[in-house]
């Protein structure tokens, strides 16, 4: 259902049937990954982050969580070194 309102274009209702999945089943990796792009989508960048560590930490083999975790720290990152302007 989540991955649906996802397609459709509305990330927040997504985000918050990934929270309630959680909420029932915190140990779930992958919905943790998912939460973190829906989460990102509606412009919560820190509780993107969060989650998507939360995912690599508990599934350090999954590749798709290395690469969220890295596009969620680059704009971060970039931010910081442009912050002298």
């Amino acid at each position: 259902m989540a991955a649906l309102l996802e397609e459709q274009e509305k990330p927040s209702v997504a985000a918050g049937v990934y929270e309630e999945i959680l909420e029932k089943e915190p140990d779930f990796p992958e919905v943790h990954g998912k939460l973190s792009l829906a989460l990102y989508q509606v412009g919560d960048g820190e509780k993107a982050l969060h989650e998507a560590k939360l995912a690599m930490q508990q599934n350090p083999d999954d590749a798709e969580a290395h690469r969220a975790l890295r596009s969620l720290k680059a704009p971060r990152a970039f931010n910081r070194r442009c912050s002298w302007h």
